[in-house]
């Protein structure tokens, strides 16, 4: 089973095995078999979740409250995480536990931490950062997450809307597109 799948997923698992979940076109994250298109990352439709029989429903932001909320009241476990720091997304906690899968994510996090850890070393002698705006969603455009900024400056880049790391509600991290153009043309 696969620790998460790609952004903004739902991942519905069962009896060892994922089922479902994606957002998007149905095509598999890992290349694989197709999986049923349950919504989008914030229209998730609860009925075909349900159809899926899940054991536990893991969800990955506070824009997929609302649709955890409905799925704990037609009973389902739910479990939704909404991680501010790269710290919290790199930790082989709870997600690995909940799966089963603890000594292999301790491994993939070590190999993630090391792999850091040559990112930061080849992007520090850099003599310019590229200025870098990470949009988290289009409409509105929302800008990326505390962890989301902390990857960029690791990976030697400066994120243009730093500012707003600290807020972990999307709707807190609102930009305009006047925003956007005007950041990325400051000098840094």
């Amino acid at each position: 089973m696969p620790l998460l799948g790609a952004r903004g997923n739902l991942l519905c698992a069962r009896s060892g095995r994922a089922r479902g979940g994606r957002a998007g076109d149905g095509a598999s994250a890992g290349g694989g078999a197709r999986q049923a298109r349950i919504g989008g990352f914030t229209s998730f439709r609860a009925d075909k979740i349900r159809e899926l029989e899940p054991d536990i429903v893991l969800a990955f932001s506070d824009l997929q409250a609302d649709i955890s909320a409905e799925l704990i009241r037609a009973g389902l476990p739910v479990f939704c995480s909404n991680p501010a720091r790269w710290t919290t997304c790199s930790r082989p906690s709870l997600w690995s536990r909940l799966l089963g899968l603890d000594e292999p994510a301790r491994n993939l996090v070590q190999d993630m931490r090391d792999e850091i850890r040559q990112v930061r070393e080849f992007s520090s002698v850099w003599p310019d950062r590229p200025r870098v705006y990470f949009e988290e969603w289009h409409e509105p455009l929302i800008a990326g997450i505390r962890w989301v900024s902390e990857i960029i400056e690791i990976a030697g880049g400066l994120d243009i809307f730093s500012g707003l790391r600290d807020k972990p509600a999307a709707r807190d991290r609102v930009v305009e597109p006047g925003e956007v153009i005007g950041a990325t043309r400051r000098s840094s």
